[in-house]
């Protein structure tokens, strides 16, 4: 199954430290991270996103926004990236003590 959401990243404090864009899902908000560049910062937003989600089942997933809605409340530091994983792809590794 294919789960998707579109992540703010914000700009703000982008020049001033190393990390300095904010990352955050408007819908999943235990999702947050920062990243240094937009690259890095979308490989990080799948991450979060994939742990955030991971325990959901397709029923207790919030609905996502449409991207009209969240871009006219966005600020002019900020834009927006669309980001999905496939829960099939998803290798679990685990130790049984």
């Amino acid at each position: 199954m294919k789960i998707g959401y579109w992540a703010v990243f914000n700009y703000d404090e982008k020049d001033k430290i190393d990390y300095g864009i904010s990352i955050y899902f408007p819908d999943v908000s235990e999702a947050y991270t920062c990243a240094s560049d937009d690259e890095n910062g979308k490989k990080m937003a799948k991450e979060v996103l994939e742990l955030a989600t991971y325990d959901l089942n397709a029923k207790e997933l919030p609905k996502a926004s449409d991207y009209d809605t969240l871009a006219k409340n966005l600020t002019e530091n900020e834009k927006l990236y669309w980001i999905e994983y496939d829960t099939d792809e998803i290798q679990v590794i685990r130790e049984f003590l």
